[in-house]
């Protein structure tokens, strides 16, 4: 699927409560700047219809995707940008949520560039990928493929849900996967200076948590 066929389709669920898909980010009220991780080509930023005063960021790995953002919200900034890098100063947004991204990053890394960019006390928003969702890794490929990236897949989930760890895919190092559980992205969250932190789960695994710490704090605190 291009990128403006995806858009398109990812728009039209964003714009309808009814799709099963459908799942928009709780923004906090009087929020002021806006981080969007993972941004795509905008649809989601483009779904919320947020206030004009609010300064509206979005970041991706996908060039051609943030082009296509870029037309259809030229008041927004977009940049490219990874979830493990940020490239935003500290303490710059009120708000931070990246929709079905955590899945291909490396999750302890990005939980403290989210901790970085936060103002104290900000709110950070996540959909997960849970860890039945592992038949997915299935999808859309040969047995010949599928089946060894399907097994690194789940010793992946396995020593994240452990340990908090995770390794590429040996088989091509660009690539990071891996499923989520409460248990394992409850400690990796404290262990990045969250608090406050919920889970609610439907069609998506959603988790929702405050900046109570900064990163340097965390990283001492779990040194002790």
């Amino acid at each position: 699927m291009s990128v403006a066929a995806y858009r398109e389709f990812a728009l039209k669920v964003a714009l309808d409560p009814r799709h099963e898909l459908h799942l928009l980010p709780k923004v906090p009220p009087k929020v002021r700047r806006v981080l969007d991780v993972g941004c795509h080509a905008g649809h989601i930023l483009e779904a919320l219809h947020l206030p004009d005063d609010c300064e509206v960021f979005g970041c991706d790995v996908n060039s051609e995707a943030l082009e296509l953002a870029r037309q259809y919200l030229p008041r927004a900034t977009f940049v490219p940008g990874r979830a493990e890098a940020l490239p935003f100063e500290d303490s710059s947004f009120d708000f931070v949520f990246s929709r079905g991204v955590v899945t291909v990053v490396d999750i302890p890394k990005a939980l403290q560039q989210f901790n970085r960019v936060l103002k104290p006390g900000a709110r950070l928003w996540i959909s997960l990928h849970r860890w039945k969702d592992c038949r997915f890794a299935m999808r859309d490929a040969s047995p010949l493929r599928a089946v060894p990236f399907s097994a690194y897949v789940a010793l992946n989930s396995a020593l994240f849900h452990y340990t908090g760890k995770l390794v590429r895919y040996p088989l091509n190092r660009s690539r990071i996967t891996s499923f989520q559980t409460e248990h394992g992205m409850r400690r990796e969250l404290e262990n990045a200076g969250f608090g406050s932190i919920t889970f609610s789960s439907g069609t998506y695994l959603v988790v929702e948590a405050e900046k109570v710490r900064t990163v340097i704090e965390s990283l001492k605190n779990s040194n002790w």
